[in-house]
């Protein structure tokens, strides 16, 4: 049973990548055509680079193709069965409650619970229901490209989409939101509200009840059954994957494809610029160095503006009431030029500030620390 164990799990939450994900991990072509050297840095680049394969392969290991596309969709399958499960479905619905307990304006807390129970089995049924192992894999690079099976269309009908859609906007048939943005009719809601960034940022607090250390530890437990040295190896790749791919992929992918989904949201919605802060990397999410954890968020407020925009953007995100003014007024003043030009070129926010030295470059995702076993 030595079949490449210590990749078990390794594609936690690939079923996060459905359609419209694609804007998500799209980087730049000019930062992809680097080629390997770039790919392999990290595995987030990997991932937006559609290289997971390659660097799995000739890399970071040696694992077999068929053995990676295999594992791949095993893993898909388990995660549609655990959207099963009643205590997770119940988790992630009391998460979302629990935001809507938490808005600042009172007003709009009934409607919040209005969207949870609309959104919340439409949302659950897609994922149990919809899923396609093999063209998810595909998109990560572990399964070469094959023609779609029957009734396992890679991308979701416009019927499935009307379906969902008009599910909760009865009138949705007769005057059709544009890509940009998704605002209720004004009986649903008193006063305007932007429902692609309101979306987002609830889905994404999903992430904050996810017990990352816990499914690391377990996910390493399958190694036991491999030799000692291998073991010790394995068992610290597998930690090292699962918590990166949670980082990761948890994040970015879950808003994105939930909103792009059931709102038809952008990926940059015109109706989230006064709120850009508010949905942003939350602290915790973010890395415990101070400086770097300043540059990430002040890197990520610039990617979502225009060009022109950029400096505007950097000065605003020192708003934000967590963030030190003083510091990062500073910062921004000594490196807006340079952020500016990385993040032009397609740069995602933790590359760029790897670039400028505000963040510690690792040498490889499969970095661990040295254990008395290997």
């Amino acid at each position: 049973m030595a079949k490449s164990h210590l990749l078990l799990w390794l594609l936690l939450l690939p079923a996060l990548c459905g359609p419209g994900a694609a804007a998500v991990w799209t980087t730049s072509s000019q930062a992809c055509a680097q080629g390997p050297e770039f790919w392999c840095q990290s595995l987030e680049q990997a991932l937006q680079c559609r290289a997971l394969g390659h660097c799995l392969q000739e890399v970071w290991g040696h694992a077999g193709a068929d053995e990676l596309c295999q594992e791949c969709e095993d893993i898909v399958h388990t995660l549609t069965k655990m959207t099963k499960e009643a205590t997770v479905q119940d988790m992630m619905r009391k998460s979302l409650e629990h935001e809507c307990d938490i808005l600042p304006m009172k007003l709009l807390v009934p409607h919040c619970y209005q969207i949870v129970d609309l959104y919340f089995p439409l949302v659950i049924d897609y994922f149990q229901n919809q899923i396609n192992p093999k063209s998810i894999c595909e998109h990560l690079g572990l399964c070469k490209p094959g023609h779609p099976e029957p009734g396992q269309e890679p991308e979701l009908s416009d019927r499935l989409l009307d379906k969902l859609v008009s599910a909760v906007l009865p009138q949705a048939h007769q005057a059709r939101p544009g890509p940009q943005t998704q605002e209720l009719s004004e009986q649903q809601f008193p006063i305007p509200l932007p429902i692609c960034w309101f979306c987002r940022t609830l889905i994404k607090r999903i992430q904050a009840v996810v017990p990352k250390g816990v499914l690391a530890m377990s996910v390493s437990q399958v190694c036991r059954v491999i030799p000692l040295v291998m073991g010790g190896i394995c068992q610290c790749l597998a930690e090292r994957y699962t918590a990166l791919l949670l980082d990761s992929l948890l994040g970015h992918m879950l808003p994105q494809m939930v909103c792009g989904l059931v709102l038809r949201c952008s990926r940059k919605d015109g109706s989230d610029t006064g709120l850009a802060a508010l949905g942003a990397l939350p602290g915790e999410w973010l890395p415990q160095d101070s400086k770097c954890h300043l540059c990430m968020f002040v890197t990520t407020q610039a990617g979502n503006s225009s060009e022109q925009a950029m400096p505007q953007a950097m000065r605003q995100a020192c708003l934000s009431s967590w963030l030190d003014r003083q510091k990062c007024e500073q910062f921004v003043e000594q490196q807006s030029s340079q952020l500016q030009s990385l993040v032009s070129r397609g740069w995602d926010a933790r590359t760029a500030c790897q670039a400028l030295g505000a963040c510690a470059a690792a040498l490889s995702p499969l970095q661990c620390v040295h254990s008395p076993h290997f």
